[in-house]
Formats: structure tokens, sequence, C-alpha cells
């Protein structure tokens, strides 16, 4: 699949994403898709907008992550281990699979979801989505105080607190 197809597709998403429409939007992440079944993002706004269950929503955040981790190829998945974020195309995965962490404990899959974002801390240490802190409540009612232990004193000279330039820059 064509890296400039996918990059249509995304711009496809850019403009869905400040369409207030629903329908809109929803046609737009089936034109992405069409454009390039390797947009994951347009999988996850079918997720957010579209499904109309966590099951559905679910398997359309499972479509995401495999496009996501296909798109980059050409990347490279492996050798952006631990600076995910610093690669704008890495960006499209990580939403995707975030979605899908947060699905797998809404459906009580919670063990999945706590791997899931786990994972994701390793891709992205500076944790750019701020998973660190649903994962730290998970961790918590999960009993995984071991774990829980390990990740505070893993962000323990982070004050916690995401500047809004920071994510205005990330967005």
């Amino acid at each position: 699949m064509s890296m400039a197809k996918l990059a249509v597709a995304q711009e496809i998403i850019y403009d869905a994403w400040e369409e207030r429409d629903r329908e809109k939007r929803l046609a737009m992440a089936h034109l992405a898709i069409k454009t390039s079944p390797l947009c994951a993002d347009a999988y996850v706004i079918l997720a957010e907008h579209g499904a109309r269950s966590l099951r559905d929503m679910l398997a359309y955040y499972k479509k995401g992550v495999k496009a996501g981790k296909q798109a980059l190829a050409d990347v490279g998945f492996a050798e952006n281990i631990g600076q995910f974020w610093g690669v704008v195309e890495t960006r499209p995965y990580m939403r995707a699979r975030a979605g899908m962490a947060q699905v797998l404990w809404d459906m009580g899959r919670k063990a999945e979801a706590i791997e899931h974002y786990q994972a994701m801390l390793v891709l992205d240490p500076m944790d750019h989505l701020g998973l660190r802190f649903r994962l730290a409540d998970w961790l918590m009612e999960s009993a995984k105080f071991q774990d829980f232990a390990r990740l505070v004193s893993s962000y323990s000279n982070d004050s916690g607190q995401v500047e809004d330039a920071e994510i205005e820059d990330d967005l």
C-alpha cells in the first residue's frame, strides 16, 4: 500500500475530526479506509462514533491496531521503541491501541488492558497520551501493588502535569 495514499487518508481523518456531523464524520472515515486500509485513525473514528456496542468498538480498534502496525513497516516499529510519539506516523497506532485497551477494561478484560498500557509505556516512556494516570488507577483497582509501585517510581521526577503547550504541539 502506498504511503502517499495513506497520507491522503490521514488528511481526510484530520478533516473528519473537525466535522461536527456524526454521519459525515463516519462517511469520511469510510472514505479514508477506502483510500488506504492502513489508516488506523479511521478505525478509531468508527469505534468512537459508529460502534453500537463494546464488542463492535473492540473490533474496530483491533483493525486500527493491525492497520497502524502494518503502516509502520516502512517507518520501523522496533527501531522506534522508546520514542514512539516523536515519530508522527506512530500516533494513529498508539491512539487505536489506547482505545482498544480502554474497551478491554470496560469489558472486564482487565489484565489484557493493563498489559497494553504497560507495553505502550515502553513504546513511549514520556507518556504523551497520559496513560500512566489511568494505568495507576487500574493497577490499584486490580490490587497489583508491586506494578503500581514500579509505575510510580518510574515517574517519580514527574510533576504529573502536562503543559497545554506540549499538548497542542502533539496534536
